[in-house]
Order: C-alpha cells, then sequence, then structure tokens
C-alpha cells in the first residue's frame, strides 16, 4: 500500500479532533477554554481557536464550518480576547 499523504494525515487528525471535542462538549455542556488548567479541555480549547482562526483566513471548508456549527454553544465571534474563555460574559 501507498503511504498516506499530507493531506489524508491531516484530514484524518481534524476528523479525530473534531469527535474528541464533541464529546467533551457532551459531557461538560460547553465549549471548552483554551484559558484551562486541565491539558485537555486546553487543547480543545486551542483547537477551537485555530479554527476560528482558519474560517477568518477563508482556510476552513464549507463542511467543516457546518460540522462546528452543530456543536453545542458554536459561536464564531471570538474577536474578543476572553470570548473563548465561559466565564467571559459579552457586555461586562
Amino acid at each position: 500500500t501507498w503511504p498516506a499523504t499530507k493531506k489524508t494525515v491531516v484530514k484524518e487528525t481534524w476528523e479525530k479532533r473534531f469527535d474528541d471535542l464533541k464529546k467533551w462538549i457532551n459531557k461538560n455542556g460547553r465549549i471548552p477554554s483554551a484559558k484551562s488548567s486541565n491539558a485537555i479541555e486546553k487543547s480543545l480549547g486551542r483547537f477551537c481557536i485555530r479554527q476560528r482562526m482558519n474560517k477568518r483566513q477563508e482556510k476552513l471548508s464549507k463542511d467543516r464550518i457546518k460540522q462546528l456549527e452543530t456543536l453545542l454553544g458554536w459561536k464564531w465571534d471570538s474577536d474578543n480576547k476572553n470570548s473563548d474563555d465561559p466565564t467571559w460574559v459579552k457586555g461586562k
């Protein structure tokens, strides 16, 4: 068999991270924070930030955008540096 291409590996990695994110949200009822002291939550929070950044830079496919939008509590408006933190309340 041929070795996996970089594109195939990236797709599989994204799908795995998305699946991990979905499971984490279903268990915890919120989007993970990149500021968490918990390593798993922090890693998933950073993944969320990267997806928002990729969308702003038009580097995120329509399929991935749709997938992310199915997640409980998902928001694209992360222009405030604290918006990935579930304790941050807009307007305060």
